[in-house]
């Protein structure tokens, strides 16, 4: 088979980047809405604290198991058919979401979020490194930082379609609103079938479609990657930044209600908005920028930030608060695409390692925090960020080799 020509290929990586951006946008969508909605399903079956803790972290454990295999998988089949599994998992669980509560079914309910989280791992170990591949290597942490983006905004989108269907019937009986909040779930594995069905129809370049070299070794693999110690730094770092946002977004509320003297001010979308903007402008900066020294700046500015809003409180602090979103922003796809941008034929696993540890941070999260605010103030609770934006900065500090 002939090699293809510069042409075609640039086609290949443009309608390769164009698919990811659209993934990236969906998948934020569909996240935001479960987690903004999740609160009317704990009320419908009525879960004690210890069990909302778990379906809350239930979705970054699946992703910490999931992870590796499903780059595994990815490996073996390459990534166009990892991602039409990964939209198959989606589908089936979004009509399970549903069926759980028709059927009121805790079961149901419990599998339906283990395949959103299977279905999240599958996508993760995909299409970020897609969006690295798809393109000059030199520019591969800003291609991801531009499809990163859309996430964001998918985050925003599905924060108000959740919103609305709530406040649309929030007169609404617990049964009757979970019911109600249950039935685009249905439209949703409907449009993801479609999607599939589309994304199955396209064409893409062979780096998309490729299988792992039968003569490259897993183990080897697996040994190379173990033992660098830049790449485990910044699955640390990956795993930190988990944790950095879970406890600034978890924060947020409670510090608006308790160190403002006007606890309505602001709402949850706008911080959303905030991360968005980052992300946002972060890809105007790399232009000049290099993306590690903006990283360094960003973090550093997180830590400060951090360090203001646990020390003053009221408006000031809830302002330094809300600008580590801002900052932050760009962490987590400088970083990843740092990781794996010369990582050649590993890529793969690679990115099952790196999405493994976003897992553990993810499931993290919720079992830190949430406990955390019990017991501490807000203020305290925030300085828990600290040491894990530490880790971020000490990797974007890393001299290179």
């Amino acid at each position: 088979m002939s090699k293809p020509s510069a042409s075609e290929l640039s086609r290949g990586q443009k309608t390769t980047f164009a698919l990811v951006v659209f993934l990236f946008a969906f998948w934020g969508t569909v996240i935001w809405m479960y987690n903004f909605i999740l609160p009317q399903f704990l009320n419908f079956f009525n879960f004690d604290e210890p069990t909302t803790v778990l379906v809350l972290s239930l979705i970054g454990a699946v992703n910490f198991v999931l992870a590796i295999p499903a780059a595994l998988f990815h490996r073996r089949i390459g990534y166009k058919f990892g991602i039409l599994f990964a939209l198959s998992v989606i589908a089936f669980s979004s009509f399970l979401l549903y069926l759980a509560i028709v059927q009121h079914g805790y079961g149901y309910f419990l599998a339906a979020i283990i395949g959103l989280g299977a279905g999240w791992a599958l996508l993760e170990t995909s299409i970020n490194p897609l969006a690295v591949e798809a393109g000059d290597g030199k520019t591969a942490i800003w291609r991801l930082n531009v499809a990163q983006t859309f996430y964001a905004v998918g985050l925003l989108v599905g924060y108000y379609l959740a919103g609305w269907l709530i406040n649309f019937h929030y007169n609404l009986s617990v049964g009757a609103m979970a019911q109600w909040v249950s039935r685009p779930y249905c439209l949703i594995g409907l449009g993801v079938i479609l999607l599939a069905y589309f994304i199955e129809q396209i064409r893409l370049p062979a780096f998309a479609t490729a299988r792992a070299d039968p003569s490259s070794s897993l183990r080897e693999e697996f040994r190379s990657l173990l033992t660098d110690k830049r790449f485990l730094f910044a699955a640390a770092a990956l795993c930190a930044y988990c944790l950095v946002i879970n406890i600034v977004w978890v924060s947020d509320f409670r510090y608006r209600r308790f160190a403002l003297t006007d606890p309505g001010f602001g709402t949850f979308g706008g911080t959303l908005f905030l991360f968005a903007v980052g992300r946002l402008v972060g890809c105007g900066l790399m232009r000049r920028i290099a993306p590690r020294r903006l990283l360094q700046w960003c973090v550093g500015l997180s830590l400060m930030a951090i360090v203001v809003s646990s020390a003053v409180g009221g408006m000031t602090g809830y302002v330094s608060l809300a600008s580590v979103t801002l900052f932050a922003a760009i962490i987590y796809p400088t970083v990843f695409g740092d990781a794996i941008r010369r990582m050649g034929g590993r890529t793969k696993l690679a990115s099952g390692l790196l999405v493994t540890a976003v897992g553990l941070g993810s499931a993290l999260g919720p079992v830190i925090v949430g406990p955390a605010l019990t017991v501490w103030n807000v203020r305290i609770v925030l300085l828990l960020a600290v040491l894990p934006l530490a880790v971020i900065l000490a990797y974007a500090l890393m001299r290179r080799e």
